[in-house]
């Protein structure tokens, strides 16, 4: 009763789980490695688990259920009898909630949490999701772990969710959130020096007006001056008919260090001579916007008269432009009639105060929309150029 007689007789009623890639690798071992109590387990890959060897099914009595992994797998011998499980039958996966963008009223800088939503199927479906912003993927850009992100852009934005299983793969529908443009504020046109446009109110009749209503804050009004063709109000603007214009006189615009008009008119061809659509002080040309002779000219005066051409007059269709005057900064801006605005710097200080301001005279066309707006000094524009010139040009 050695110790190797001993354990041999121990052994011979036990058996030995080996695991191997396929039953030929097992079987090309040496056959003194080989017991005939050895019970092979072959990994399966793609197939299901199978043990290889002399082994009964009353040995896994009490197994209800082995796991490849996390999926229930079967265990079957090496005929392909099933040992432990039954067949799984895959079940295509069905939407239980549709996917969310949460708070579905994000706006601009608001943080967004992405609901991926959920779904059932056999065995349970794995999710695949995608967040767009127009055609772009953006989901570098969310939180991996709490699928939250700052909403930085605005535009049309998609969660896109696919379910997937053994048994196929159904999409969600996309939920969807469309993030606005900012909205510019509006201009505060009581603000202005002067503003007038084609629902201002005026004296006289609508064939013959006598004085234009200022809707801003200078004090002053426009009063019909000279003598010919009358000033008529349309449902446009204020027609100017190459005879009488408007004109405000003895004003005080001192404690200002800027200043500027924007101008929306439509001529109907050039007159008798220069036609001053706007004018302040326009004696002396401190500023001003003129047609002449079919060219449009913004005017300003650095201790003498400069002209800037904004190019050629167009006859019939509407057209915006503007002049801006600033003496800290010491720049003159005009606002071209090719959309673009330009910037030169004058030799000497340009003027920005004013005692006469002029609209119409010699012009054969309608003024359909002027602004002027003064900075006091030290203060601010309660608007700025390029706002006031966006507004022109919506309408």
């Amino acid at each position: 009763m050695s110790a190797q007689n001993l354990r041999a007789a121990r052994e011979a009623g036990a058996a030995r789980l080996v695991v191997a890639s396929d039953h030929e690798s097992y079987l090309a071992l040496p056959e003194a490695e080989r017991r005939p109590g050895d019970l092979v387990l072959v990994d399966g890959q793609e197939r299901p688990v199978a043990i290889h060897g002399p082994v009964e099914k009353r040995i896994f009595d009490g197994v209800t259920q082995i796991f490849h992994g996390t999926q229930p797998a079967m265990l079957l011998d090496a005929n392909g009898a099933v040992l432990v499980g039954q067949p799984v039958h895959a079940v295509a996966p069905a939407i239980t909630r549709q996917p969310a963008i949460l708070p579905e009223t994000a706006g601009l800088g608001d943080s967004i949490t992405l609901d991926l939503g959920s779904a059932e199927g056999t065995p349970p479906p794995a999710v695949d999701w995608d967040l767009t912003l127009g055609d772009n993927s953006i989901r570098d850009r969310v939180d991996p772990q709490e699928l939250s992100m700052e909403l930085s852009e605005p535009g049309a934005y998609a969660l896109e969710v696919n379910w997937i299983n053994d048994a196929g793969t159904v999409a969600a529908a996309p939920a969807l959130l469309t993030v606005a443009e900012p909205v510019a504020p509006g201009v505060d046109y009581t603000q202005a020096a002067g503003y007038f446009h084609s629902a201002s109110a005026y004296l006289g009749e609508p064939a013959a007006v006598t004085a234009l209503t200022n809707e801003g804050n200078g004090g002053w009004d426009l009063s019909q001056v000279s003598s010919g063709e009358v000033i008529t109000m349309t449902p446009a603007g204020v027609r100017f008919n190459g005879g009488r214009f408007l004109q405000a006189a003895g004003l005080s615009s001192g404690g200002i260090d800027g200043v500027f008009i924007v101008l929306r008119m439509a001529l109907e061809h050039y007159g008798a001579g220069v036609a001053q659509l706007f004018a302040a002080n326009p004696n002396g040309g401190h500023l001003a916007i003129n047609d002449n002779n079919g060219t449009l000219q913004a005017r300003y005066n650095d201790g003498a008269s400069r002209n800037i051409s904004l190019g050629s007059t167009p006859y019939g269709p509407d057209f915006v432009t503007g002049l801006e005057i600033d003496t800290v900064l010491k720049t003159v801006r005009t606002h071209m009639l090719s959309g673009s605005i330009v910037t030169e710097s004058p030799l000497g200080m340009p003027r920005v105060d004013y005692a006469t301001v002029r609209i119409g005279q010699a012009v054969h066309g309608t003024l359909k929309r002027a602004a002027l707006f003064a900075r006091p000094a030290g203060g601010s524009f309660a608007a700025s150029f390029e706002q006031v010139i966006a507004d022109f040009l919506a309408g």
